[in-house]
């Protein structure tokens, strides 16, 4: 992403996953965007079937995967929902999304254009490349749209259940949805978005507690600009979190910048710990140096 906590899906880019062999490989920039690469998951086709892939800009006619929908308060006041996100509806609006949040500007203004079509056509196909590949059992793409409209002459709906996710200083409420508040008209259009996925790489296994088999890895982490700064990254994490006890997956980690204060200032205010840092050669090669951090919940 461009700037600050908006760089929080590039941030986590390091860790790349393998899948099976008839998957093609990912471009030097898909592979920024999707910030892992493809997860590691299981080979059958379970958003889609082979035969229901046309032309790339067509949206897909797969369901909407099984995970975690939730209503939360960021610590800012906004109500935000959560959800799987679904194929059928989404595809055109988690594209723009990250192509916005992830595409870098050249160093020769004149390039801006052509450089944003091409990396937008690479989002795009790595979205279809993770529709067809992924199984909701160990991959899913949570996103997040803001409710816009009143609803009985409030925005705050009754709390059938709600408790306190984000720990001090770090207020995000979870809310059980009441009759209504899936009603279209209250809710907004996609403004974040997450990624999450039970891997087993080696390359972070080895700095996770000893005897740990699999972790939750947290990716292209995208929030649209007009809602940057109120909390909403924070509880898209939150989301995650709570899509990984559903897994019944208690290891969380991912990778971040570590020039990316503010990032990495969310992360340890998350819970977080740095457990790994890139070694200084990586630099010197022209590879911005990572951090792996890590949390179990």
């Amino acid at each position: 992403m461009m700037g600050q906590l908006g760089q929080l899906g590039c941030a986590h880019h390091g860790t790349r996953a393998h899948v099976s062999a008839s998957m093609l490989a990912c471009s030097r920039q898909a592979r920024h965007q999707s910030c892992h690469a493809w997860p590691r998951i299981k080979s059958q086709h379970v958003l889609t079937s082979s035969s229901s892939i046309k032309a790339v800009q067509e949206p897909s006619t797969a369901a909407p995967a099984q995970g975690i929908q939730r209503l939360f308060q960021t610590s800012s006041g906004n109500m935000i929902r959560i959800r799987p996100y679904n194929p059928k509806t989404d595809f055109k609006a988690l594209v723009e999304l990250q192509t916005t949040s992830f595409h870098e500007k050249p160093a020769l203004a004149l390039l801006n254009g052509i450089s944003y079509s091409n990396f937008r056509a690479e989002v795009l196909d790595g979205v279809r490349k993770k529709e067809r590949y992924s199984d909701p059992e160990s991959f899913q793409i949570l996103v997040a749209e803001e409710v816009t409209a009143e609803l009985g002459g409030t925005t705050t709906p009754p709390a059938v259940h709600a408790r306190d996710l984000g720990g001090p200083g770090r207020k995000v409420t979870q809310l059980e949805l009441p009759v209504g508040w899936e009603e279209a008209e209250c809710i907004g259009p996609m403004v974040a978005a997450v990624e999450i996925t039970i891997m087993d790489e080696g390359e972070v296994l080895a700095w996770l507690p000893r005897g740990t088999q699999q972790y939750n890895y947290i990716s292209s982490m995208a929030v649209a600009h007009a809602l940057r700064r109120r909390g909403v990254a924070h509880t898209l994490l939150q989301a995650a979190e709570e899509q990984a006890r559903q897994w019944l997956q208690p290891n969380m980690a991912l990778h971040v910048y570590a020039d990316n204060a503010p990032a990495v200032a969310l992360y340890q205010a998350s819970g977080y710990d740095i457990i790994h840092t890139d070694p200084a050669w990586r630099k010197m090669i022209g590879n911005r140096i990572r951090l792996l951090m890590y949390k179990t919940v």
